[in-house]
C-alpha cells in the first residue's frame, strides 16, 4: 500500500509539473484584451479625430486621422506640436477595467516623417488610484528632462513597435485605466495599431521560468517529491495556474522578442519553451 500510494503522489506531482510547463509554453503568446474600441483607428467622428478616442480641447487640428500609410488598414493618427505650443498634445482612449493579472502591456506601432528631428514622446497607462491620478509612462524619440539617453529608444522613419510593460499594477483601488499617447516637445508622431495585454512576460521573466521548470523536472526524476511540492506551491506555479489556461484562447500574434523595445530578433517557439534554454542547462537535467 505504501509503494502504491507513493506512486500515486509522484505521478500527481509529474503531472502538476507538466501542466506547468504547458503554462509556460502559452507566455509565448501574450494575451489580448479587447478593450479598446477603435484601436487601429478606423473609425473616425468629426474634425477627423477618431471615435473611440479622446484628447485635451486645446489640441484643436493637431490631431487627426490619416488615409494612406498605414500601419494596417487604411488610417492612422498623427498628433502635431507646433514649438510654439506650451501645451502637451495627448490622446487617450476610453476607460477601461484593469486586468486582474496584475500586468499590462500596450503596443504601438509608431514612425516620424524625419528621424533626425526626434520628439519626446510617451506611451502610458493612466487610470485612477483610490480618486487619484495614477500615471506610468514610456518616453520613447528624445530624451526627457533627468532622464539618460542610452535608456531612450530613436523613432525611426519606418514603422516600428513600441511596447510598455507594467508587470507591477497596485491589486487594490486602481481603477478606469486608459491607454495614452503624450507628444511633450514639438514634432509630428504617427501612431497606428495600438494593442493592450495582461499577459506579457519580459525575456528575462520567461527565461527565469523556464529554468525553474527544468530543474523541478530534475529534482523530480531524482525522487525529490518534497522539493517539488514547494515548487509547486509557490507564487509562480500558482500565479500560472490562476492567470494561464492550459490552452490560450484570446492570443495575440507571437512579438518577435518577449521585452519592451523594438522587436527584433528571433522568435520563440511554442512547440516548448524549454528547447530555448537547453543550450544554458546540463542535458541530465531535462528528462524530456
Amino acid at each position: 500500500m505504501r509503494v502504491t500510494t507513493d506512486e500515486a503522489i509522484a505521478a500527481k506531482i509529474q503531472k502538476e509539473i507538466r501542466e506547468v510547463n504547458r503554462r509556460v509554453n502559452n507566455l509565448t503568446q501574450p494575451r489580448h484584451m479587447q478593450v479598446l474600441q477603435n484601436p487601429g483607428f478606423e473609425a473616425t467622428q468629426t474634425h477627423l479625430f477618431p471615435s473611440g478616442w479622446v484628447h485635451n480641447a486645446s489640441a484643436k487640428n493637431k490631431i487627426q486621422t490619416r488615409t494612406g500609410d498605414a500601419f494596417h488598414g487604411q488610417q492612422h493618427l498623427v498628433l502635431h506640436r507646433h514649438p510654439a505650443d506650451r501645451d502637451v498634445t495627448w490622446v487617450r482612449s476610453e476607460p477601461f477595467a484593469p486586468p486582474d493579472t496584475g500586468r499590462i502591456a500596450v503596443s504601438a506601432w509608431v514612425r516620424i516623417p524625419d528621424e533626425s528631428q526626434q520628439p519626446s514622446f510617451r506611451i502610458a497607462v493612466e487610470g485612477k488610484l483610490y480618486g487619484q491620478v495614477y500615471y506610468r509612462p514610456r518616453t520613447i524619440g528624445r530624451k526627457e528632462s533627468g532622464q539618460q539617453a542610452r535608456n531612450i529608444t530613436a523613432i525611426g522613419e519606418k514603422w516600428s513597435r513600441f511596447v510598455l510593460i507594467l508587470d507591477d499594477l497596485p491589486k487594490d483601488g486602481l481603477s478606469e485605466l486608459r491607454v495614452g499617447f503624450d507628444l511633450m516637445s514639438a514634432g509630428e508622431v504617427w501612431i497606428d495599431q495600438v494593442e493592450v495585454f495582461d499577459i506579457w512576460f519580459q525575456q528575462q521573466e520567461f527565461h527565469g521560468l523556464i529554468k525553474d521548470v527544468a530543474l523541478v523536472y530534475s529534482l523530480q526524476e531524482h525522487g525529490n517529491l518534497l522539493e517539488c511540492e514547494e515548487y509547486l506551491q509557490s507564487y509562480w506555479p500558482r500565479y500560472l495556474q490562476q492567470y494561464v489556461p492550459l490552452g490560450l484562447s484570446r492570443v495575440a500574434n507571437v512579438p518577435d522578442e518577449l521585452q519592451e523595445n523594438r522587436e527584433t530578433g528571433d522568435t520563440a517557439s511554442p512547440t516548448n519553451v524549454l528547447d530555448l534554454f537547453r543550450q544554458h542547462i546540463p542535458d541530465q537535467l531535462l528528462p524530456f
